[in-house]
């Protein structure tokens, strides 16, 4: 990278003492800080529960005797590792992804390996992926060779307490032999594997398309996958299993299979058919034909609840503004108790992390606006629910304002929908200072009601913050999303644009107290619509924003992954003249706003080249702009240290612009 861009840094970055006002310590630390917990799961006998935990830079999962809590274990990996997700494999025994920490990155990266260990500490071994097959330090001795890929957690095979079946996508080491190579392309393969010493007993059933879900039967064997071809189309097929063989099924709206139910009859899965929403369909595996279940007329169907035997689908969430659930099996024992937790936290997103095998007790999260996430034990035979533990137990300490949906139409007579958060009310009583906040994407992503740090963060310091889900965004069906399309600079800037003067006339925003900031697409959003509409904002802040579209196809990781040259073609489009034109870094010359701009060096979505040819048109055009740059981060910031800094130079570069 070149060398000027740390002297831009030294002479164009400015230091705290140079604003009057100082942000709240408790609320950057709390808000900077990577939540506590991140999984939770209980054994299925019932008696442990496991936690993964963060603290102070390290994962690692801790268990609990139940029901007396007593402390077992908290597992670590040592300074080169972290533990990821994890999940039980049997009474006794966790299985965990493994992390690898390198000193070049933030981040530590997922390099496809798996260590399993009893609650207790004991018995630990790598038992799937490039490190299993290692030579130990200690004895030089080399470990059973193994199958070099990511591995995912496909079915616990309750019947047999020693093995368990893994999704596998094959890979290849990288140039240093440190990490697998996966670009998406990958046919999956199912993995039957030992738990105990890594010996995979069986190893097959080749998905015939990438990026493969496979359903199981009954016995645990494939009847069917949904994959993604390269044009995006989401294609299905059928397990021949005299013939072995996949055969193509060509069925309507884009139907992603998620469960066999009815003993193995119907195979349940979402689709978008005709002009309607996404919505709940079941195949007929006679017929082959597809049977509607529900479909919302505004919203897409976007996560199904299966029991915990696998064998029902209970229920549904559709992307209204605030969680909307559809039991489909009200007699149910697992959808009694999601009706029970929905009906106990109204208002709040429910789900069902897991359930012992007896059905006694169950796992609930619940998370809001104002909370991310609590974790709670259900005591199915008595109805009583026990509250655990806070993801992000800090978040009490500090007076949260509330997030309320929000809905406009545009100039062209779309109806837009978003969310706008109160600005906590500051000594001189309510502030009428606005930040618009972008979501990234931008095709496919939605802004929700549920806990957001950087929102938050504005809020307590005295920015009213709106967020909309412009046209392109998900959970409006592929119609509404399709609006987006190739209007990345146009259509969709318009729409952040009209949310802005809905905001001024609608919640008193001082139209000279306005700022817009974003991540990723919302990088780039807050320095083009500053150039759309210059008499607008009195700032902008841009993090990991892409900024010259035509490097798009050139730099990064998008066109090199699986499908990702596709994506491009038909999300941006490839006229040249367009994208210049819909280029900030083309653009600089119509750029008034004071603009701080930030990154990550190690960025592979979002390449430093983005940053630099921004900066580049800024200096030519003479234009004065503020730098934050994480040195190890890539893209977002990952470091608690980092994000800190970073939440340190919005609140004090908001503060210049915008203060009273």
């Amino acid at each position: 990278m070149k060398t000027r861009i740390s002297i831009l840094f030294s002479a164009l970055c400015f230091t705290q003492s140079a604003f009057s006002e100082t942000p709240n310590e408790q609320v950057l630390d709390v808000l900077s800080q990577s939540v506590t917990l991140r999984q939770a799961s209980i054994a299925p006998d019932g008696k442990h529960l496991a936690f993964g935990v963060n603290s102070e830079g390290e994962s690692s999962i801790a268990v609990l005797e139940l029901p007396s809590f007593r402390p077992i274990n908290n597992m670590k990996m040592g300074s080169s590792f972290q533990m990821g997700d994890f999940f039980w494999a049997n009474n006794t025994r966790l299985i965990s992804q493994v992390r690898d920490k390198l000193t070049s990155r933030e981040r530590p990266v997922d390099t496809g390996n798996l260590y399993a260990f009893d609650f207790d500490g004991r018995n630990g071994k790598m038992i799937f992926g490039g490190h299993a097959s290692q030579p130990s330090a200690a004895s030089h001795i080399k470990k059973a060779p193994t199958i070099l890929g990511l591995a995912n957690f496909l079915d616990p095979l309750p019947q047999d307490e020693n093995q368990i079946l893994l999704r596998v996508l094959p890979a290849t080491l990288n140039a240093k032999g440190s990490s697998a190579k996966i670009d998406g392309s990958e046919l999956a393969k199912i993995a039957r594997i030992d738990v105990n010493n890594g010996v995979i007993r069986s190893y097959g059933y080749q998905a015939p398309i990438a990026r493969a879900q496979y359903v199981l039967n009954e016995d645990k064997k494939p009847i069917l996958v949904s994959g993604m071809a390269e044009d995006l189309s989401v294609q299905t097929y059928l397990f021949n299993s005299d013939e072995k063989e996949w055969k193509k099924l060509e069925l309507p709206g884009n139907f992603e299979a998620f469960q066999a139910t009815e003993n193995d009859k119907f195979v349940v899965g979402l689709a978008g058919i005709g002009e309607e929403k996404r919505g709940i369909y079941k195949l007929n595996l006679k017929t082959l034909q597809l049977e509607k279940v529900f479909s919302d007329e505004k919203y897409d169907v976007i996560k199904l609840y299966s029991s915990i035997d696998k064998k029902t689908v209970i229920g549904a969430q559709i992307a209204s503004p605030l969680p909307t659930y559809i039991l489909l099996d009200k007699t149910h024992p697992d959808a009694q108790i999601l009706k029970s937790a929905i009906n106990t936290f109204p208002n709040e997103q429910v789900s069902l992390f897991n359930k012992t095998e007896d059905g006694s007790q169950a796992l609930i999260w619940a998370g809001s606006d104002k909370s991310d996430g609590s974790l709670y034990l259900f005591d199915i035979k008595n109805q009583k629910i026990r509250y655990l533990y806070s993801f992000r137990e800090a978040e009490k300490q500090l007076p949260l304002t509330d997030t309320t949906p929000i809905s406009f139409t545009t100039s062209d007579g779309i109806n837009l929908e978003g969310f706008y958060t109160q600005a906590l009310e500051t000594k001189k009583g309510k502030t009428n200072k606005l930040v618009v906040l972008v979501h990234g994407g931008p095709f496919g992503v939605r802004d929700t009601f549920l806990f957001d740090p950087e929102v938050h963060l504005l809020a307590q310091h005295g920015y009213n913050v709106l967020r909309v889900n412009f046209r392109g965004s998900g959970g409006r069906g592929e119609a509404f999303e399709a609006l987006g399309y190739q209007k990345w600079g146009t259509d969709i800037q318009r729409d952040i644009y009209e949310g802005v003067q809905w905001a001024i006339k609608e919640k008193g925003i001082d139209a000279n107290k306005v700022c817009i900031m974003g991540t990723s697409f919302g990088g780039y959003s807050a320095v083009m619509n500053p150039i759309r509409y210059p008499d607008t904002y009195q700032c902008a802040i841009a993090n990991a924003g892409v900024y010259d579209l035509s490097m798009l196809y050139e730099e990064g990781d998008v066109p090199r992954i699986y499908s990702g040259k596709s994506f491009l073609h038909t999300t941006l489009g490839t006229d040249q003249a367009m994208l210049a034109e819909n280029s900030p870094s083309k653009l600089v010359d119509k750029l008034s706003v004071p603009l701080l701009l930030a990154h990550g060096r190690r960025d592979s979505r979002a390449p430093l080249e983005h940053f630099e040819v921004l900066t580049d048109a800024l200096n030519k055009e003479k234009k004065p702009y503020t730098v934050f740059l994480g040195e190890k981060e890539g893209h977002g910031f990952y470091s608690e240290t980092v994000r800190k800094d970073y939440f340190k130079t919005v609140l004090a570069f908001l503060n210049q612009h915008l203060d009273d």
